[in-house]
């Protein structure tokens, strides 16, 4: 009972909040899957809450570090100028494990609708 609880709170915050907060989940833009809310409700419908706990825990954690590469990508890209040259350097494909190596040229990567 208390799943179907949180699922329904997870549904209207999906809903009526995270279209209006102005950026879309940092591992959904980085790895290019669900968005972390969506992978809750999944980690939730198939462990519960107690078996899903350290699964959630570490989703969150993963979307944490994807946030701070894009952070960091930003930041790069920012004092490269505008991020349009090549100069050969890789740091933009860095990533801690699974990312496609988004290359960030402006606050859309988090700020902003999502690409997708």
């Amino acid at each position: 009972m208390l799943v179907q609880l949180l699922i329904i709170v997870i549904n209207f915050y999906q809903k009526f909040l995270s279209p209006y907060k102005g950026f879309c989940c940092a591992h959904r833009f980085f790895y290019h899957g669900l968005s972390c809310s969506e992978a809750v409700k999944e980690i939730l419908l198939q462990d519960g809450i107690v078996s899903g706990f350290s699964r959630i825990r570490e989703r969150f954690q993963e979307c944490k570090n994807a946030s701070q590469i894009l952070k960091r990508n930003i930041l790069v890209n920012s004092e490269d100028g505008n991020g349009d040259e090549d100069n050969g350097d890789e740091r933009d494909s860095e990533d801690s494990g699974g990312g496609q190596g988004v290359n960030c040229q402006s606050l859309q990567c988090v700020a902003g609708a999502c690409p997708f």
